[in-house]
């Protein structure tokens, strides 16, 4: 029998932050009456307020439940008849999400910027006038807001410029053009500091190194923005002078196109290991953050040409800080930098420079690997998982193929984070592809870890999905309680959906739940929503499922789990013949007892799963024990292309 375990940490944890009540200003009321003709819309912002004001939320994941509701169902608030008290409130409810914590300040200036910028898309003139009074004292209250708090509305793809003239379009406002003035005027001076300080960097490292005389006049320099805050600070400006001034996004334009004229030099007026370390100082630079995926793929780029065209001294120092610059930033954009990864490494082994190739595989194993962390499965009935641990195996697999027998490290790097993390392939992402082509890769030299390897991998089958027998029998198993029983009706429709090697562990997990009903057995793959209801409305079911289970172990001896799995299923057939109990849960458990080793050897090698593709070849004449020489063999090649349709294995 399986202990039982209860942490006392998570009980204390529990204890600690849970909240019986969460009590919000009366004041917010104002959002559940506006929607109190939409149900369904009055309970989630009601639930939203109290989250909202929860002691232990979770800032980022409520802003983005607030922001997404908001923009959805801004249109009905700002046709109410309280629609200026409610619109104040939204931006006073959101002010209160600044903080410490940068990235969610960042994240409120983006919620608080689309929720202008949609108000400007959906209002007419009359409901602008009526706003006008509520949009002032909301733009005031973004300029008076603390530098720190301020300088996050600067990294947006959103502007003020941009909004500002949209407002513009809808009326001309003369206090609201005073507000919009000073506004303006705080953001292009906060704007001209930062990009004031990045083009000093960029004139030490770049300009006064290069001969080229066009490069000098098209950069952007330091003058240049200390000119701009001087006329802001010490002459009057008008709206109009203000919207002719290049914003923060107006400059990222400007610096990719620079950028590109870099790029049409020759190396002679420019550098390549120039260039490459200018990229690599604009990366680091914050203020730069809404372009450094474009950045990193520059970088890439000119590295890949720098690596074609140089001798292999001295780019191991590129190399190393490029991975450095993509571990950095792998939170952010990390298919891009396994993309990056893969094209360097690839290039590199392709140059066949012994020294450069023991640098990438030292540093793609420093980068790090991308484990399943598998943490459940959704309503959708499907998996809810680190979305980039596949492309983490076929990049790493991309790179080894090039040369396993250079690569056998970064392989063996491989085997050992899949056995200490797991892996998780489903049906359709028909990884049986990559499989063909690591196998048709000059593997000879690495020919057992090859092997190890691919014994990891779920993925040897002939049907892709729930098809055949396995669907048949995870059917007929929801349908013995007319699909009533939401645990197997979920895994039924997992199986059906999702298919993947996961349904294993949950199929045997179910085994454990029925046996001990211990619910850490199968919370682990159930939404909430369904625990709740397994436990409140259908725990008789797996009651009666728990003293079927506990006979039937007691009758037949068995010591554990993997006893009742081994079980012969005449032999469990004969044990549930001996048992009286009632015949529906008898014929689950026998069904399930037959389901369980077929969906096992559905996604790990058996042989004997094999069998009936092999046995039409034996019945021909051929043992595929035997070696056949000769001309048989010629026969024997002939049967084999017969019967790849029969096979239908895809490795």
């Amino acid at each position: 029998m399986i202990e039982k375990f209860t942490s006392k940490a998570l009980l204390a944890n529990l204890a600690y932050t849970f909240v019986e009540n969460v009590e919000y200003d009366p004041k917010y009321n104002v959002f559940p009456e506006i929607y109190a003709k939409f149900p369904a819309l009055r309970q989630q912002i009601e639930t939203l307020l109290k989250e909202a004001f929860h002691p232990y939320k979770n800032n980022f994941l409520v802003l983005e439940e607030l922001r997404s509701y908001f923009l959805k169902n801004l249109s009905i608030l700002l046709k109410h008849p309280y629609r200026n008290r409610a619109y104040w409130l939204i931006f006073d409810l959101l002010f209160k999400f600044f903080g410490k914590d940068q990235e969610t300040n960042i994240k409120t200036a983006e919620t608080i910027f689309s929720i202008l910028d949609k108000t400007a898309d959906l209002i007419d003139q009359e409901t602008f006038y009526e706003l006008i009074p509520v949009l002032k004292e909301i733009l005031k209250a973004i300029t008076n807001l603390p530098e720190e708090y301020f300088l996050n509305f600067l990294e947006n793809y959103y502007s003020f410029k941009r909004l500002v003239q949209k407002l513009s379009k809808l009326s001309f406002s003369r206090e609201l053009e005073l507000v919009y003035i000073d506004l303006l005027k705080k953001t292009y001076i906060s704007t001209y500091t930062f990009w004031g300080k990045l083009a000093k960097t960029c004139e030490a490292n770049l300009i006064q190194n290069t001969s080229s005389i066009r490069l000098k006049e098209d950069f952007l320099t330091s003058n240049y923005f200390e000119s701009l805050i001087n006329s802001l600070i010490e002459k009057p400006v008008t709206l109009s002078n203000l919207l002719s001034l290049p914003d923060h996004l107006d400059l990222l334009k400007k610096l990719k196109d620079f950028i590109s004229s870099i790029n049409q030099l020759n190396h002679y007026n420019f550098s390549d290991e120039l260039k490459i370390n200018f990229l690599f100082d604009l990366i680091k630079a914050p203020i730069l953050k809404l372009i450094h995926e474009e950045l990193i793929k520059e970088v890439n780029r000119n590295l890949i040409l720098m690596i074609n065209s140089k001798p292999y001294q001295n780019l191991d120092e590129f190399i190393r800080k490029f991975f450095d610059i993509l571990k950095e930033k792998l939170n952010l954009y990390p298919r891009t930098a396994l993309e990056c990864i893969k094209n360097i490494g690839i290039c590199i082994l392709n140059k066949k420079e012994v020294y450069l190739i023991e640098v990438l595989i030292n540093e793609i194993i420093k980068f790090g690997f991308q484990p399943p962390q598998i943490k459940g499965i959704g309503l959708n009935w499907k998996i809810i998982q680190n979305p980039h641990h596949l492309l983490n195996i076929k990049t790493w697999l991309e790179i080894f193929k090039v040369n396993p027998e250079w690569c056998s490290s970064l392989l063996a790097a491989m085997i050992l984070n899949l056995r200490l993390y797991g892996i998780s392939i489903k049906d359709t992402d028909l990884f049986q592809k990559e499989i063909t082509q690591l196998l048709n890769a000059p593997i000879k030299p690495v020919y057992n870890l090859t092997k190890q390897f691919c014994k990891l991998l779920p993925v040897y089958y002939n049907e892709i999905g729930a098809e055949g027998l396995i669907r048949d029998l995870s059917t007929e198993l929801d349908e013995l309680f007319n699909r009533q029983d939401s645990l197997i009706h979920f895994l039924r429709k997992f199986i059906h959906i999702e298919n993947s090697s996961l349904a294993v562990e949950f199929i045997k997990d179910i085994l454990k739940y029925w046996f001990t009903l211990e619910d850490r057995h199968i919370l682990k793959y159930l939404p909430e929503v369904l625990h709740n209801k397994l436990k409140n409305e259908e725990i008789e079911i797996h009651i009666k499922m728990q003293s079927l289970f506990q006979a039937v172990f007691q009758k037949a001896n068995l010591k554990n789990f993997e006893d009742f799995l081994n079980l012969e299923l005449s032999s469990l057939k004969k044990i549930l013949n001996d048992i009286d109990f009632e015949e529906i849960y008898k014929k689950e458990t026998l069904s399930y007892g037959f389901f369980v080793p077929f969906r096992m050897s559905k996604v790990f090698w058996s042989f004997k799963r094999h069998k009936p593709f092999v046995n039409p070849i034996r019945r021909k004449g051929i043992s595929i024990y035997s070696r056949t020489k000769g001309p048989s063999s010629k026969r024997t090649s002939g049967l084999i292309c017969d019967f790849r349709k029969d096979l239908r294995l895809d490795v």
